[in-house]
């Protein structure tokens, strides 16, 4: 199953106690391990909570650093072994068995592009040291939860809501509209909504 977590700051220092905190309120998704990451200049963290299925050992552990870029995922890589090959083929080593890195070891072939390559269920996110960037994905069915919420402060993903209300100042309120709708005609009108406003 695992969890994901992650904070963008727009305005203060990412702390592990912060990133620690998502981790806990969702560790019930991923027994085995948990770990947090954050950036050099402290306004990006990344949190997981693993449950171990593909590689069992502690070489599979997230967040995980490859090619100067970390990743937290959850989810599985059905065709992850076919990718290696071809990946192998083009001389790149693997140290795991992890789907995991074959998703940092694709990116640094093909960039998010390789997403293209990909059959699973699957969400993750991707900060990229060289560039900067954040890459928030899920699969093309968004069976894997991800969800995000944008504040004057932070930009927030998790896998679960619950994981919001870690953050300082965070108030759930119901989206009655779109409770409405799902009762009704069961289906959310906006596929990004959710029951809470501002949580996408």
């Amino acid at each position: 199953m695992c969890a994901i977590a992650a904070l963008i700051s727009k305005k203060y220092a990412i702390s592990t106690k912060q990133m620690n905190a998502m981790n806990r309120i969702m560790a019930h998704r991923g027994p085995d391990a948990t770990g947090t990451y954050i950036s050099n200049n402290k306004r990006i963290g990344l949190g997981s909570d693993r449950l171990s299925l593909v590689d069992l050992t502690a070489s599979g552990n997230q967040p995980m650093t490859k090619f100067n870029r970390t990743i937290v995922f959850n989810g599985e890589i059905y065709n992850f072994k076919e990718i290696n090959t071809e990946l192998q083929n083009k001389g790149y080593i693997f140290t795991s068995q992890s789907d995991t890195e074959t998703i940092l070891t694709a990116f640094q072939e093909w960039g998010i592009y390789c997403i293209n390559k990909f059959n699973g269920a699957f969400a993750f996110v991707l900060h990229d040291h060289n560039t900067d960037d954040i890459y928030i994905v899920r699969d093309r069915i968004g069976e894997k939860p991800l969800y995000y919420m944008d504040t004057d402060a932070y930009f927030i993903v998790a896998s679960e809501i619950k994981a919001f209300l870690t953050m300082p100042g965070i108030r759930l309120e119901p989206d009655i509209d779109t409770i409405k709708s799902n009762f009704i005609f069961h289906f959310f009108a906006d596929k990004e909504s959710s029951y809470f406003k501002n949580i996408r």
